[in-house]
């Protein structure tokens, strides 16, 4: 009987000392959060488009960020460029491969804040993307809150196509530096408390 009393007490101080932290799961709220790209073309223009079908989850913790954790799932048959023809090149196996590599994927494993600054962090973890995962840095910025689960969050970011094999084998008719290695991230979102399950 003393080891039942003395478990449920250690497991509502636990819960206690959560809640204390003020840590909570929050999810980003699609309608009002974009996960978009810009790729440059030819040294000449810019292509953008976004991503419409993804997860986003940030367990925040607003005493001590540097304990947070931040989840990324993304459909890449979601792409969108305003080109049906083009998000279906995209889709290729020249590109994406979406039928093998559904989704692109980031988990971190640690967050930093950004010194000399309040509200600009840095997470590190594993980012997957056509199969391929690398360890990156990615820094984002919490930009505010409305209320106890609106939360703002900005990243600005830039990937290496080629280094995750996405139209490594592409080959433009005429030019020959057609499409840019470096594709900008821009993802800007604000969060809500996800529902529970029935």
């Amino acid at each position: 009987m003393k080891k039942i009393s003395l478990l449920l007490l250690v497991l509502v101080l636990g819960s206690l000392n959560l809640q204390a932290q003020g840590k909570r799961v929050l999810v980003a709220e699609p309608n009002h959060s974009t996960i978009g790209f810009a790729i440059p073309i030819a040294n000449l223009s810019k292509v953008t488009g976004k991503f419409t079908d993804y997860d986003l989850k940030i367990a925040w913790d607003e005493n001590n960020p540097t304990q947070s954790t931040l989840e990324a799932n993304i459909k890449v048959a979601s792409i969108n460029t305003g080109i049906p023809g083009r998000d279906k090149h995209l889709q290729s196996k020249m590109f994406f491969d979406a039928e093998n590599n559904p989704n692109i994927t980031f988990k971190s494993s640690k967050i930093e804040q950004k010194p000399g600054s309040r509200n600009e962090f840095i997470a590190y973890g594993a980012f997957t993307m056509r199969g391929v995962t690398k360890s990156v840095v990615i820094p984002f910025k919490y930009t505010g809150k409305s209320g106890k689960n609106t939360l703002g969050f900005s990243i600005r970011w830039s990937v290496n196509r080629q280094v995750y094999g996405v139209g490594s084998e592409f080959k433009h008719t005429t030019m020959k530096e057609f499409l840019g290695n470096n594709v900008e991230i821009q993802i800007d979102f604000w969060t809500k408390k996800p529902r529970k399950k029935k």
